[in-house]
């Protein structure tokens, strides 16, 4: 992913006042970077559906949604994301659950308390880079086998 692109970004987040921090925290963010196209989902069904229908660089997730909580949503959310980074964000700062979406394949675990400063942009950015390398590294590695076979 070249850094000139936008960066597609669905975040699921149920209240509104955290859904306009998270969105002018990332438009103010967007400076000397690449922008963000921000959709927006209430709940883990709506969040699924459009996972589901539309391709994205990166899901932010809360963890306290209407129809599901805690470690459930995460788990919900990265099932429906398959290879495409889940990057938590919480108002609970519980090391443990921290350390828990980690282990569970959370690209990052941020706190909504931070949202006021560019740490939101620069996680979404990382992650965003990260998976971009990764994803680089796997077709390396089949381009490598498939040279192998052919040798």
């Amino acid at each position: 992913m070249a850094l000139t692109e936008p960066i597609r970004v669905l975040l699921v987040e149920d209240r509104a006042d955290d859904q306009d921090v998270a969105r002018r925290s990332l438009e103010r963010a967007t400076g000397n970077g690449p922008t963000i196209d921000l959709d927006l989902a209430a709940d883990l069904e709506a969040g699924v559906r459009s996972i589901r229908s539309k391709s994205y660089d990166l899901v932010v997730t809360d963890l306290a949604l209407p129809d599901s909580t805690g470690l459930d949503t995460f788990d919900g959310v990265a099932r429906a994301a398959g290879r495409v980074p889940v990057l938590v964000l919480s108002a609970t700062e519980t090391l443990e659950t921290a350390l828990e979406c980690i282990e569970r394949g959370a690209a990052d675990y941020v706190m909504k308390s931070d949202m006021h400063t560019d740490a939101l942009y620069r996680a979404v950015l990382f992650a965003v880079l990260r998976n971009s390398v990764r994803r680089d590294a796997r077709q390396l590695k089949d381009i490598r086998a498939r040279l192998r076979e052919l040798i």
